[in-house]
């Protein structure tokens, strides 16, 4: 089978000639949309052979007179809708067709896309739950801005990926709590996958975070895979099956560790995730993104473990 073959079986729930695999970790020197970026993506999907190629995507969100952040309630809820072909999101569309043009084959490519909280609370100097508490009105505004302009990134730029891979930065009970991100987050990022829906056919959903997930709450979204941190979570790759018994699931690699364990660890967590859901309906991926300087054989043997299996 094609890279591609095989994400879109296991995405289907058929049977694949092996397991599909991905991992990602954020180059150094952040997301700068430029050559050194292109060729960073380029040559991390030749080396480790992923089957899915997930882009990072750090690119600022682009605010009034260039600014990194805004000043008060008030400013956050006039945010400007912003046009995705132009600015930091322009740049980082056109990095997006530069690597589709220069990868080997057809593999499935998709686009780190950070939900509305996550790109809110930044925008906000990490004060986007203080401000919900204090001027919900005003946070409400502010993130309906953010969704607008990420429903017209997605638009966009599903016609020149895969996919979208929304990182959902408050579904764990250590950000938000359930009612609260079911009141204010949760809707927009069923927006954004509604709008990815209408021209994705490999779009992921991360719920980001440790500890207690809303996982019910987000097995809502339209989603083709489901990733998340199996290993630090309330959810187990078994537990996700039951959940979402017809969605692909991703995960297995405990990306915390990935860095300091043995590549048997790494070897070990592999077949494990892969006798809990039986290699169907799956992609074995890390959690979250591991880091920067993990030593490539721990990397590398996850695709020949697999192959092993």
């Amino acid at each position: 089978m094609t890279k591609r073959e095989r994400v879109m079986a296991a995405i289907a729930g058929a049977d694949t000639d092996r397991v599909p695999f991905s991992f990602w970790y954020h180059f150094p020197g952040g997301d700068r949309a430029d050559e050194a970026f292109v060729r960073n993506e380029v040559e991390f999907a030749e080396r480790y052979d992923v089957d899915l190629l997930k882009v990072m995507h750090d690119a600022p969100f682009d605010l009034p007179g260039g600014a990194m952040t805004v000043d008060g309630a008030e400013v956050f809820a006039k945010l400007p809708v912003i046009d995705p072909t132009t600015g930091n999101f322009g740049k980082h569309l056109d990095a997006l067709k530069a690597i589709k043009e220069r990868l080997p084959d057809d593999r499935p490519m998709v686009d780190t896309v950070f939900d509305p909280f996550a790109f809110g609370d930044k925008i906000t100097g990490r004060g986007l739950v203080a401000m919900m508490k204090d001027h919900p009105e005003e946070a409400k505004a502010g993130l309906e801005s953010i969704t607008q302009s990420l429903v017209k990134w997605a638009d966009c730029c599903l016609d020149v990926i895969d996919g979208i891979f929304l990182a959902c930065g408050a579904a764990s009970e250590d950000t938000l709590d359930a009612a609260a991100y079911e009141e204010f987050i949760l809707p927009l990022d069923i927006r954004v996958m509604e709008e990815a829906a209408r021209k994705g056919t490999a779009n992921c959903l991360h719920v980001h975070g440790k500890g207690n997930l809303h996982f019910d709450l987000l097995a809502r979204c339209p989603v083709n895979i489901v990733n998340w941190s199996d290993r630090t979570t309330d959810v187990s790759l078994a537990d996700g099956r039951k959940k979402l018994p017809d969605t692909c699931l991703s995960g297995g690699i405990n990306e915390v560790t990935a860095g300091d364990v043995s590549p048997q660890e790494i070897a070990d967590q592999v077949k494990d995730a892969v006798g809990q859901l039986g290699g169907t309906g799956m992609l074995v991926a890390c959690g979250c993104a591991v880091p920067t300087d993990t030593a490539a054989e721990n990397l590398t043997v996850v695709k020949s473990t697999i192959e092993s299996l």
